[in-house]
């Protein structure tokens, strides 16, 4: 397996990386096709994930991996926000999901619980 990360909420597109949403999905397709040319197995991590704009992310996971990685970067969302997302992601992506949940905020292990309830 080949785990890919990328960047990607605006707030990191603009201060981090200085890319477009397009440039991102872009780069993104283009490096998991090359992955998936030479493994059958990629996860991709997004990273920043719950800050992102959740429609922008089920697109950018839908580029081909084979496990999708939601991150709560900064352990900024609440149990009920990671309901929604990976209910969201769940319904819409076909790939297994596996979560990522920081805890700066003392959230870690409910969204983590809340995650796998719901299909991660």
């Amino acid at each position: 397996m080949v785990h890919m990360f990328t960047l990607t909420s605006d707030i990191q597109h603009e201060n981090t990386i200085t890319k477009s949403r397009e440039e991102v999905l872009a780069i993104t397709s283009e490096i998991i096709g090359y992955i998936r040319d030479h493994t059958d197995t990629c996860m991709f991590s997004a990273m920043d994930a719950t800050r992102t704009d959740w429609d922008y992310l089920i697109e950018v996971d839908r580029a081909s991996a084979t496990i999708i990685n939601v991150q709560d970067t900064v352990g900024v969302i609440a149990p009920s926000g990671t309901k929604t997302l990976i209910g969201r992601i769940y319904l819409n992506v076909p790939h297994p999901i596996d979560g990522l949940c920081h805890n700066d905020c003392g959230l870690a292990a409910a969204n983590t619980i809340t995650a796998v309830v719901v299909g991660a």
